[in-house]
């Protein structure tokens, strides 16, 4: 049994917490803690002892003697088990043991799905030098493995809108070496192909898309002459033709843009002047534009993504710096929230959601790093990771999730223009026997 010798006593009592089961709420009850102080002990938890998860950290608080192991011991009076088939055996043990060899399958089954999702990949922020769970595979060679080159774009182009539809890649305006664009591609998952479509209404750049509806919508956007604009475009896949929908109340570019329960919700912005934070909401099938409350931080390229009913909307440039701000927007309520920052300002990034996880690619920071990391967030513990990508510097992309897997394309290389197109597999199905 390993000795503790990294975690304070607090930290010991929240593991041992976790180990049982109870949620960060039902931690804080039973401490009389906030949950946000729960969060930052958490995190200092699997920092410390390298782990990424609550699943890990239990199998190190079993090791470590805080809760009991699913196999009782034997106790010393215990009389050895006979052979003889025809003793009466203890039931009650046999019982105890079926129910406590379950939740261990389950826990191993857990584990190890863990292992092959990479989560022990991750590098953890602040993690500390001295490792308490030695390390179960060779981390690095199976990041590298997880990512696959595809076939390149037909333009390269950086600052254009991307979203997917019917498992088919789009990739709109944007700019070129020449200028903003109104070229459009689409790329076939399956035959790994790019082919263009009908070009926008009109060349436009730093602009993102989202789908709603089998359509696919692109407001605003910056025009070769510096303008910005206040057009909603709006492309057909079935019919392959474009159209304009209602204007937006305010003109935008660089702005965050997702997709949620069937509306479309932009957040922030270059207006021409200056960043904003300033929020809109369009319903389509109202072909309405309505304002929504502000965001806590003004701000333009920063990323928004969807997690369990919450928008996160990260990063970003204010026009002075850019920032690790991580406000989040709850719908239903139309209040915001503000959440771990990122661990590093970034901006010009793409960012995906897989299976409730939030992904950052690429980007700029301020140090202008050779070697730029993406970040993957875990929202359940409000924590950040980080793992490599396969280029260095990588701004201004596309990326789109596709199944279990997030394809990134275009962007920038540096300051070249790139249409290189990746894509990075963010989980692993596996399929597993189940008894009768």
């Amino acid at each position: 049994m390993p000795e503790n010798k990294i975690l304070s006593d607090r930290e010991l009592e929240i593991l041992k917490l976790v180990a049982t089961g109870a949620s960060n709420k039902q931690i804080a009850a039973e401490l009389h803690i906030s949950v946000n102080t729960v969060k930052v002990h958490l995190r200092n938890i699997y920092s410390k002892l390298d782990v990424s998860s609550r699943t890990e950290a239990t199998i190190y608080a079993v090791r470590l003697g805080l809760v009991p192991s699913p196999r009782p011991e034997p106790e010393l009076n215990e009389i050895p088990p006979t052979t003889d088939d025809t003793t009466p055996k203890d039931t009650s043990q046999k019982s105890a043991w079926e129910r406590w060899g379950k939740w261990l399958a389950i826990a191993g089954i857990v584990f190890v799905l863990i292992l092959v999702a990479g989560a022990l990949s991750t590098q953890w922020v602040k993690r500390q030098s001295a490792t308490a769970v030695p390390a179960a595979m060779d981390a690095q060679a199976f990041e590298r493995d997880r990512w696959q080159e595809r076939s390149p774009m037909l333009m390269q182009r950086a600052g254009f809108a991307a979203t997917v539809f019917d498992n088919q890649i789009y990739a709109l305006g944007g700019e070129t070496a020449s200028g903003p664009t109104a070229a459009a591609e689409r790329y076939d998952v399956l035959l790994d192909e790019w082919t263009f479509i009908p070009e926008m209404l009109e060349p436009l750049t730093d602009i993102q898309g989202a789908t709603v509806g089998g359509k696919i919508y692109v407001p605003g956007g910056r025009r070769a002459d510096g303008s910005i604009s206040d057009r909603l475009l709006v492309y057909d896949p079935h019919a392959d033709a474009w159209e304009t929908r209602a204007p937006m109340p305010v003109a935008l570019s660089a702005y965050a843009l997702t997709a949620f329960e069937g509306k479309l919700y932009l957040f922030g912005g270059w207006d021409g002047e200056q960043y904003t934070n300033r929020a809109l909401r369009y319903d389509p099938s109202l072909d309405i534009w309505n304002e929504i409350p502000p965001m806590p931080t003004a701000r333009g390229y920063a990323g928004a993504a969807v997690s369990g009913g919450m928008i996160h909307v990260m990063g970003g440039d204010d026009g002075s710096q850019m920032l690790t701000a991580h406000d989040v927007y709850a719908p239903d309520k139309g209040v915001w929230d503000t959440f771990s920052p990122l661990p590093a300002v970034r901006s010009r990034f793409a960012c995906a959601s897989v299976a409730g996880i939030i992904h950052l690619l690429g980007g700029l920071d301020d140090a202008q790093s050779k070697d730029v990391l993406a970040y993957r967030y875990l929202p359940a513990d409000d924590i950040w990771g980080g793992f490599a990508m396969p280029s260095g510097v990588w701004s201004d992309l596309g990326a789109v999730t596709v199944g279990e897997n997030i394809h990134l394309f275009g962007g920038r290389l540096g300051a070249e223009y790139t249409g290189q197109n990746y894509t990075y597999r963010a989980i692993y199905s596996i399929m597993l026997p189940v008894s009768p």
